[in-house]
């Protein structure tokens, strides 16, 4: 079976609507640059929509909980 990881955040569709709506690509990166590991997961809102997603299946480095990622 293969796990899905997920980054929750507090922005979503209401505030970024391109990504869900068109299938749009916006690049996520810490704020913080340091060494980290790279993962797989889907970039999510707080909405509980299953539309309300900034990334799917993206390949990001692993944020800090409480760090911010501009798109």
């Amino acid at each position: 079976m293969k796990r899905k990881r997920f980054v929750i955040t507090d922005a979503g569709m209401n505030d970024l609507v391109r990504p869900s709506l068109y299938g749009s690509h916006h690049q996520i990166l810490p704020v913080k640059q340091e060494p980290r590991e790279e993962i797989t997961a889907d970039i999510v809102g707080p909405i509980c929509e299953s539309s309300d997603f900034l990334a799917k299946d993206r390949k990001i480095f692993k944020p800090n909980p409480g760090e911010l990622l501009p798109s």
